[in-house]
């Protein structure tokens, strides 16, 4: 699974456009050709304004004198303000620069490469896919989104960015708190299966059936139990481990730190055998 996502997030990002191809020829251009006089001395000038204002800087921070500390302080800020103005006549310098018909040619020819590619990737050997992925990929990181859905996070070289959610057959494990256990032990054998689900909505029936068997836990199948829990407990709290790489928890989905306690008719509250922490 977690391949079959990295291949599509890949093959995604080779839909090459015309900025795309632009970008790429500049690219191959640059290499090409040498930096004119123009970019040469406006980054030489960048460089002296650099070392300008480090060294107004640290002087300002050595200065006793206060109104010597705000002339360093002063010839810092100039020296910044025309580092940035060399630095945006540099990009316009590089923006303007006309891109040879070789560099276009190199860059369509590059695009031609990546549409074959994204064609036919899908039917490559999985050790001819690792290599390529290895060269495009750049860092992913892949973590928990809620209890069952996992978050793939990849970067590519460039900049492009893919999220990719993937449901698990099977979701992560979440250990039975000491609370969800003893409100287990007080009313398993007294509410019904609809009233425990309501109780413990963190886990499935089944687990509830198999967590109860395990710490020796039987129900009777006579009638009379309680349709109502007394109370809700919530489980584990699950962390969303990807939220920093932009994955929000599903719509739909309750925080456990958001669930309150289950308001029961006076008669199951007085049926208690327990009081759950």
């Amino acid at each position: 699974m977690l391949d079959a996502a990295l291949c599509q997030g890949f093959v995604e990002h080779l839909k090459l456009d015309e900025r795309d191809i632009r970008e790429l020829a500049r690219l191959a251009h640059g290499r090409e050709h040498q930096q004119s006089d123009q970019a040469g001395r406006l980054q030489r000038q960048g460089a002296e304004h650099r070392a300008r204002l480090e060294r107004a800087k640290q002087l300002a921070l050595q200065a006793r004198d206060d109104d010597l500390a705000g002339e360093f302080l002063e010839e810092a800020r100039q020296a910044k303000r025309a580092l940035v103005d060399m630095q945006t006549q540099l990009v316009e310098s590089q923006q303007k620069a006309d891109i040879s018909p070789h560099a276009w040619l190199r860059a369509e020819q590059a695009a031609t490469i990546a549409e074959r590619v994204r064609a036919t990737f899908a039917d490559w050997s999985r050790p001819a896919q690792a290599r390529v992925l290895l060269l495009a990929l750049q860092d992913a990181m892949v973590g928990w989104v809620d209890r069952r859905v996992v978050g793939l996070w990849m970067r590519w070289h460039g900049g492009g960015v893919s999220r990719q959610e993937m449901v698990t057959r099977y979701g992560r494990h979440l250990r039975w708190t000491p609370q969800e256990e003893e409100a287990l032990r007080c009313y398993y054998d007294k509410l019904t299966w609809q009233a425990l689900d309501h109780m413990f909505p963190a886990r499935t029936r089944s687990s509830i059936e198999r967590y109860a068997h395990r710490i020796g836990l039987s129900r009777s199948a006579s009638a009379g139990l309680l349709e109502v829990p007394p109370i809700v407990v919530p489980g584990p709290e699950v962390v969303n481990s990807m939220a920093s790489y932009g994955f929000p928890l599903p719509p739909g989905t309750v925080s456990t730190k958001d669930m309150g306690s289950f308001e029961s008719p006076p008669s199951a509250r007085s049926s208690s055998c327990c009081h759950v922490r």
